[in-house]
């Protein structure tokens, strides 16, 4: 008798297996016979542009999403994840020199910031250093353009997080300035301002314009000549407050479904161009992965989600919004897989040691998808420090899981891509993301073998050890 229900019992791990095996392979037959991927960055690159938070491109992108997660049987909804005071759309923007020499000007402004009342045309002056000469010299900038100085690495000239004009903004409103020029480095990168209200919106264009021409222009005013500016800037805005929400997505898991396995990326970008890599490029693998995973019939033993979030570049708010309402599930969350960091091709994983088995899965799974691409995990048994996770500057919507103790292995890729000179500037277009379309395409299938292994093992997926135990975490 022992011996029969050793049998069987082998017979049903042999038929797990094996439709384990028929599962990925399956996966990895759908990404070659039908690759999806740059259809969806089209979508959200080209169809809906750069998408900040508040916008109508994010409120419409968000919505696509949805739809088109549940247009492949997976179930989808929107989440509101936070407010913006203000609702802001970005139309077309230009500017040239009319006089002495026409010359069109490279420009750009951040987001929540004034556009012009139409075309507007003016003489060029050179700005004051101080409040009491903005003063003395006001009616000199009557109608003028205002070249001013101070950073101009693209953030809105009156600050981030509430709108409050600087004492020398106002005195050039109230002198009757058209705008401001700031001198700035091309690529030109254009970030965002402070979000206003209806009731006291930003007036004073908040122009940055590429450092040689702005260099030019200075030294053309210093020898005394008269050049005049023309711009026209379709920054347009409607009240708030407007919502904006995550995405999330759910694939139930049949044998453990209070396990979880989260794939993540922003959905939101800077809208100074269509955001393609940062962050559209994470979104589109993530999605293909999810139609993949659902178009193979995919049922894991644990549930695989996958969470959209908004208002990663105003400080991964929709992150936190997120840990905060699911706090449960959050709690019961072995992996979380994040994509944010241009379109390279996936080569592997760091990871402890205890999991060697589950990627050695994955490694197999993807072994001779690609001609040159290749997937190894690497290992690292160091306990993590969570809090190192969150800083200013570093550390997208994972980092605010990382907090909540739970494990986000980091993905490693393998690129020429250069990340640095697209990332949040005028750049950040589908075109330059084109040549990496299969770089994309083997991300997606990578990512979807990832969240399956990890996902369907048999054996436990702990995070015992994974990051320093302190008073706020799991360990």
């Amino acid at each position: 008798m022992l011996r029969k229900l050793f049998l069987l019992s082998l017979l049903i791990v042999g038929h797990a297996a094996q439709a384990q095996d028929a599962t990925a392979r399956h996966i990895v037959a759908l990404s070659k016979n039908d690759p999806r991927v740059m259809n969806w960055l089209d979508v959200l690159s080209n169809r809906f542009g750069g998408r900040i938070a508040g916008s109508d491109a994010y409120t419409h992108a968000a919505a696509w999403t949805c739809t088109q997660l549940q247009q492949w049987g997976v179930h989808a909804e929107l989440e509101e994840a936070g407010q913006v005071t203000l609702g802001f759309n970005r139309g077309p923007w230009s500017g040239r020199i009319v006089a002495p020499l026409e010359q069109q000007l490279r420009f750009a402004t951040p987001a929540y910031t004034a556009g012009t009342k139409g075309v507007q045309r003016g003489l060029a002056a050179i700005g004051p250093a101080t409040l009491a000469e903005a003063q003395a010299r006001a009616a000199q900038f009557k109608g003028k353009w205002v070249l001013i100085g101070g950073d101009a690495g693209g953030i809105g000239r009156d600050g981030l997080d509430d709108y409050k004009p600087k004492a020398i903004t106002l005195a050039l409103i109230e002198a009757g300035a058209l705008g401001t020029i700031q001198s700035a480095e091309e690529p030109l990168y254009a970030g965002t301002g402070a979000p206003g209200t209806w009731a006291a919106l930003p007036t004073l264009p908040d122009i940055k314009l590429a450092a040689p021409q702005y260099a030019a222009l200075k030294q053309q005013l210093a020898a005394g000549e008269a050049v005049t500016l023309e711009f026209d800037i379709r920054n347009w805005y409607y009240p708030g407050p407007v919502a904006y929400h995550n995405v999330v997505a759910t694939i139930p898991g049949t044998g453990k479904p209070e396990e979880i396995v989260i794939l993540g990326a922003h959905l939101d970008s800077f809208d100074s161009a269509t955001g393609a890599a940062d962050n559209g490029s994470g979104v589109a693998t993530m999605l293909e992965a999810m139609r993949l995973l659902a178009a193979s019939g995919a049922k894991p033993r644990r549930t695989i989600m996958m969470v959209a979030f908004g208002a990663e570049e105003q400080g991964r708010k929709g992150s936190f919004a997120f840990v905060e309402r699911h706090a449960g599930q959050v709690k019961r969350t072995v992996m979380m897989l994040n994509r944010d960091s241009g379109p390279g091709a996936i080569s592997g994983i760091t990871i402890p040691s205890a999991w060697k088995g589950v990627f050695a899965r994955v490694e197999q799974d993807l072994q001779g998808v690609h001609p040159i691409f290749d997937f190894a995990p690497a290992f690292d048994d160091t306990p993590r420090d969570r809090r190192s996770a969150m800083t200013r500057r570093a550390g997208s919507d994972e980092a605010v899981f990382a907090l909540q103790g739970v494990p986000t292995p980091r993905l490693s890729a393998i690129s020429d891509f250069d990340y640095p000179r697209v990332l949040h500037t005028v750049l950040d277009t589908y075109e330059n993301v084109v040549p990496f379309r299969s770089a994309q395409q083997y991300s997606a299938v990578a990512i979807a073998l990832m969240a399956y292994e990890v996902a369907n093992a048999p054996e436990p997926i702990s995070a015992d050890g994974y990051y320093l135990p302190d008073s706020t975490g799991r360990n």
